[in-house]
């Protein structure tokens, strides 16, 4: 007998590229099942909005020059804007956008405003509760970074775009990331659900998006806005009748304090030496209100009352102020969750804006 502590005899084993081939090929059985799902539900590839299609656009502003019309905001100027109509009719201006889907307009226009390269125009997709308190780095912080990274192009700043333009090319493709999702929350909600959670949205190259609420259920979509505007649970049974819904919600807001207007000043102090600096640039700049309806129109009136601060911004600061709620409710627009326009609303109301924004001289028959 051996000597030694070791058995001579071999165990059974299998190979590590056996194992290998066998994990990916059952990863690979899993991505074409619950592609083949979706498909099943209707569900079609979408192109996610990125840091780098944002850096993309974000460069091709300062190509264009003194020709760049830049949208900055939130999700309404991203959702309500028809870009290929306002190229048609600014009279040789190029829109570029550049707002982000739930951030601030602040550190995008601070980033034009401090590069020198940029010399085109501004529209800002105004809210007064962005200035009217210390910036907030929760409600920035995407808007913060991409523009950060566009300004040092610091090296991991150039890697995450090279990694960014690679995930773009794989969820371009897969159904599993359509519409930001995820793939464990498109198997929960798209294929395993027994109403599946429609796709409503689509994001174009140019990172304009459009909207068809037409696929959702109108209650469950105004209520969910609703929500998630005001940072509460509301808890109403689908026998509870909508005007009930309403008339509690109308009650609650009329209870809710102002914001304090004591910082305002110092907000619109330091949006207006950006804007300055855009303008010293031979840029223009036009702030707007975009469209809202109902509940959450009444929600943002009451927190920042016309008198303490749009009044306030309207004597102070060095650009032009278009109203475009007022004028979208005058002309009998409505948005559906009471923030953002249906896409079939889209030329109107873009032809509503392209003549307001010329009536206050931005995009009329002359090109600087």
């Amino acid at each position: 007998m051996p000597s030694s502590t070791f058995s001579s005899e071999r165990l059974p084993h299998t190979p590590l590229l056996a194992y290998l081939q066998a994990s990916f090929l059952i990863f690979l059985l899993a991505v074409l099942g619950l592609e083949l799902g979706l498909a099943l539900r209707g569900i079609r590839p979408n192109r996610p909005d990125s840091e780098s299609l944002w850096l993309h656009e974000r460069a091709r502003a300062d190509t264009l020059g003194s020709r760049a019309l830049v949208l900055i905001g939130g999700s309404r100027i991203l959702l309500d804007t028809d870009l290929p109509l306002m190229r048609q009719n600014m009279h040789g201006l190029e829109p570029v956008q550049l707002a982000i889907d739930g951030a601030s307009f602040l550190p995008v226009l601070r980033g034009l405003a401090q590069d020198r390269h940029f010399t085109g125009n501004v529209i800002i997709d105004f809210n007064d509760y962005l200035i009217d308190h210390p910036e907030t780095p929760a409600t920035s912080d995407f808007a913060r970074n991409w523009a950060q990274d566009f300004v040092t192009r610091r090296p991991w700043a150039l890697f995450a775009t090279w990694n960014s333009h690679l995930e773009d090319l794989l969820r371009t493709h897969l159904r599993a990331y359509a519409d930001g999702s995820s793939p464990w929350d498109a198997l929960a909600h798209r294929v395993l659900a027994r109403t599946p959670y429609a796709q409503y949205l689509k994001i174009h190259e140019n990172r304009s998006v459009d909207a068809d609420y037409r696929k959702l259920p109108e209650r469950q979509l105004y209520i969910s806005r609703i929500s998630q505007t005001l940072g509460v649970s509301i808890n109403a049974s689908s026998s509870t009748p909508f005007s009930a819904v309403n008339a509690a919600l109308y009650h609650y807001i009329d209870r809710l304090k102002p914001h304090d207007p004591s910082y305002y000043p110092v907000g619109l102090s330091a949006i207006n030496a950006e804007i300055d600096a855009i303008r010293a640039r031979g840029g223009q700049v036009v702030v707007i209100v975009s469209p809202t309806s109902g509940v959450i129109h009444a929600y943002l009136e009451q927190q920042n009352p016309r008198p303490l601060f749009w009044d306030v911004l309207q004597r102070n600061i060095h650009a032009a102020t278009l109203r475009m709620d007022d004028k979208a409710d005058q002309a009998g627009l409505i948005c559906p969750d009471g923030s953002h326009l249906d896409q079939s609303e889209k030329p109107f109301y873009t032809q509503l804006l392209i003549h307001e924004l010329q009536s206050v001289g931005l995009g009329g028959a002359s090109i600087r």
